[in-house]
């Protein structure tokens, strides 16, 4: 009687199928840019395209500074000012972009808890 697999009330949240179908909207999004704004789409994939390049420039820059010898052995000496200063440049040209993944994440949870539309907020700033 008991032996039947335990009944599901709500369908359980698949990591993969979250990204798939993210992945459609942001498609369909760029899809719907592409043929409403075609400058506006070459302007977000222009911006697209130097974060990328930037993110891996960095990402290179780190793997350098993480592997160089005088990095693991210390027999660099004291670091310059010239290094200190270009160390905070590329923190500093990086930083603006946390706080824009964050503001996605969150129109995103929005979104899918309260329906919460981009067109409901662009009635509610008056753009269109």
């Amino acid at each position: 009687m008991f032996a039947g697999p335990e009944y599901q009330w709500v369908e359980r949240k698949r990591l993969v199928s979250w990204v798939a179908r993210q992945w459609q909207h942001l498609q369909d999004w760029l899809d719907h840019l592409s043929e409403a704004y075609p400058t506006g789409f070459n302007i977000v994939l222009a911006l697209l395209v130097v974060i990328l390049v930037a993110l891996l420039v960095h990402i290179g820059y780190v793997m350098w500074r993480i592997v160089r010898p005088a990095a693991r052995t210390g027999t660099g000496g004291s670091a310059s000012a010239t290094g200190i200063v270009m160390d905070a440049r590329a923190h500093l040209a990086l930083a603006p972009i946390l706080p824009c993944a964050l503001t996605l994440l969150y129109y995103d949870l929005r979104v899918r808890r309260e329906a919460f539309d981009l067109q409901i907020l662009s009635d509610q700033l008056g753009t269109r």
